[in-house]
């Protein structure tokens, strides 16, 4: 958990400007799919993120 959350967003905001931002994408579900995305989340399991596809 990040104590200083504005520099936190800067720090995220130039990689995301400069290209170098990658986030890690575990898995891609449909939004009908957001209870099977919440218990893979919750099982632990997860590695990246869980991004819901609207």
């Amino acid at each position: 958990m990040p104590l200083d959350i504005p520099r936190s967003l800067e720090l995220v905001a130039a990689r995301l400007a400069d290209g170098s931002f990658r986030p890690l994408i575990d898995r891609r579900l449909s939004l009908s799919a957001v209870a099977e995305a919440y218990r893979y989340v919750e099982s632990g399991q997860k590695v990246g993120n869980v991004v819901l596809v609207v």
